[in-house]
């Protein structure tokens, strides 16, 4: 008997399985010698498909509030564990307007602050929401029982 021994290594590429995988076999296989032998193994790229997405802009700040009003937003209230914050009203808003096709993003204010324009009172941080309107940014407090919105900057 020879005195090298090698692991043999059985490499299998099912149709059904997005990536090609190798398996070891863990039977001692006794050869006279080595053979090397390169083989092709097909690889499956994942492609990614990006699609060029526009979101819709509101064209007037009354179509946005009227948007807003439409939505049936209500005042939240904490259950068991989950409480209720800022953010929760900020991120269902987002939610509720990507859903519709529309972009609006959530704005985190320190101290009353959204990049030096002052648009609440609250000391601390706080999240609202930012929205694009006929090329001026506005900020909006998306807790209903507070809701406002403030003028922020016109876009270049």
């Amino acid at each position: 008997m020879p005195e090298e021994v090698e692991k043999q290594i059985i490499i299998t590429v099912p149709t059904y399985v997005e990536k090609p995988y190798y398996q070891e076999i863990e039977k001692l296989v006794y050869i006279d010698r080595p053979v090397y032998e390169v083989i092709e193994i097909p690889i499956v790229e994942e492609v990614i498909k990006w699609r060029n997405i526009h979101p819709k802009q509101f064209e007037s700040l009354e179509q946005f509030i009227e948007w807003y009003e439409d939505q049936g937003f209500t005042v939240l209230f904490p259950s068991g564990a989950y409480t209720v914050d800022c953010d929760d009203y900020a991120e269902l808003v987002q939610r509720k307007a990507l859903e519709q096709g529309y972009a609006i993003s959530q704005a985190l204010t320190l101290n009353g602050n959204y990049y030096g324009t002052r648009v609440n009172e609250n000391a601390g941080g706080h999240v609202g929401n930012i929205v694009l309107i006929d090329n001026t940014y506005y900020y909006f407090e998306p807790n209903p029982e507070k809701f406002y919105i403030e003028k922020i900057i016109e876009r270049d």
